[in-house]
């Protein structure tokens, strides 16, 4: 059994934990999200980025420029109301019930995002 003592530790660490996995949302959507092995080897970020080793930046573009979907934008604005409303939850105890549900409805939105984009990682 756990003592009272080590409940409330764990309850103190739930606010900035979920602060910095609001935060992990933000920097890991901006990071590389697929690479292709076919062909000319093509790796896109979460923010429709397309890079292609050894090819011009502009024809890059031009070939695939609003091809992609940018799902990492919504990860990104739901990183960051997770950041947020932990941040508030962890400042101000009052602010705790609303934050956890804030803080629920986000992370919800970008297991959703993750779980459509690794449905289907070719759109």
């Amino acid at each position: 059994m756990t003592s009272p003592g080590r409940i409330d530790r764990l309850r103190g660490l739930v606010w900035p934990i979920a602060c910095v996995a609001g935060l992990l949302l933000v920097a890991l959507a901006q990071v590389k999200w697929g690479v292709s092995d076919e062909g000319v080897r093509p790796s896109i970020t979460g923010l429709g980025r397309v890079s292609v080793p050894g090819a011009a930046a502009e024809d890059v573009e031009y070939f695939f420029d609003g091809q992609t979907r940018r799902p990492g934008l919504i990860v990104i604005a739901a990183g960051a109301v997770v950041a947020i409303a932990a941040a508030l939850g962890w400042w101000r105890a009052s602010l705790r019930r609303p934050a956890i549900v804030v803080v629920g409805v986000g992370a919800a939105v970008a297991l959703g995002v993750a779980i459509v984009t690794l449905s289907d990682p070719a759109g």
